[in-house]
């Protein structure tokens, strides 16, 4: 079992400028393609670990 997840709006408040859902969306838009390389890169691992087979 595994989890994963991206916070996209962790300094809201702390800005003097409010953040909108749209800079939510954007955040999530730019990362969205290094977090598929890492999930991809995971689960190879994972299958990886699968592949060996047990000793005696």
């Amino acid at each position: 079992m595994g989890a994963l997840s991206l916070v996209t709006n962790k300094a809201t408040g702390l800005s003097p400028s409010a953040l909108s859902h749209e800079d939510a969306l954007a955040v999530g838009t730019d990362t969205a393609n290094g977090m598929l390389r890492l999930l991809s890169e995971v689960v190879s691992d994972l299958s990886d670990l699968t592949a060996v087979t047990p000793r005696d």
